[in-house]
């Protein structure tokens, strides 16, 4: 059965996007798949040649945009957003666009920080602010997709643990502040087997096979189990689901300290 329903996807064309959009369309809904233009026209010949085309609609948009100075690039960003949403029952949001800069601290420049905190938080504001009223027609719900490091980190993740703290903190407030009309949650995943994950292994299956060992679980997550808890939270049925922070980490933030 078709569903009538669309979720929205950012980063929808990265190793963890793919799947979701996949997943989602697997479960019956309908995508609007947000992403820059390499990577939305990689996922875009690769479901053109499924049978997903009239369910499936691709809005090439550099999330830096939504949040820049330049109003002209900014209302024209937004339009695009505006003009696709016209007509369709937006169900949920989903926020898999992100950037991870890793540097020491000392290195790190305002600039860095502000492009980091542009794409990671500004930009699931801005987008955010341009659906709701199409969520609170349909009772929707908005995922923030975090990272372990808000609350555990490592060297040179300052920058990157900031942003994710902060999309934490905007999930529990407006989980409060409008969750009586739209219900809105976080996952914080830890390690997931990405392509790019992969390839910083290629010459070290020792360092990758001890990644997996950290996890009680026996394994780093893959992109279907950030897939499956996204459906899991954006299902109507569970409507008592808000500002709920899931950890998807295998465990690992169970143990008494990091084996590292």
């Amino acid at each position: 059965m078709k569903s009538k329903y669309w979720v929205m996807v950012t980063g929808a064309g990265g190793g963890i996007g793919e799947i979701v959009v996949e997943k989602l369309l697997h479960n019956n809904y309908k995508v609007i798949c947000i992403d820059k233009k390499k990577p939305i026209t990689k996922l875009k010949n690769k479901l053109d040649n499924s049978d997903s085309l009239e369910n499936v609609e691709y809005l090439e948009i550099d999330l830096n945009t939504l949040v820049n100075n330049n109003k002209h690039k900014k209302n024209l960003a937004k339009k695009k957003i505006f003009d696709c949403l016209e007509g369709k029952k937006l169900i949920a949001i989903i926020h898999l666009a992100a950037i991870q800069k890793l540097a020491n601290f000392s290195e790190l420049t305002l600039e860095d920080w502000r492009y980091s905190f542009d794409i990671n938080l500004f930009a699931p504001v801005e987008i955010n602010k341009i659906c709701l009223h199409n969520l609170i027609e349909n009772n929707g719900s908005i995922v923030h997709v975090g990272s372990i490091h808000s609350n555990l980190t490592k060297p040179f993740f300052s920058l990157y643990a900031t942003t994710k703290a902060a999309i934490k903190g905007l999930t529990k407030s407006m989980a409060v502040e409008i969750g009586s009309k739209v219900r809105v949650n976080c996952i914080e995943p830890a390690a997931i087997s990405t392509k790019m994950l992969e390839q910083g292994f290629e010459n070290d299956l020792y360092l990758k096979d001890r990644l997996n060992s950290y996890h009680p679980t026996g394994s780093i997550g893959y992109p279907s189990d950030v897939a499956m808890s996204i459906l899991y939270l954006i299902d109507a049925e569970n409507s008592f689901l808000n500002g709920c922070i899931i950890n998807l980490d295998g465990g690992i933030r169970s143990r008494l300290h990091d084996p590292n």
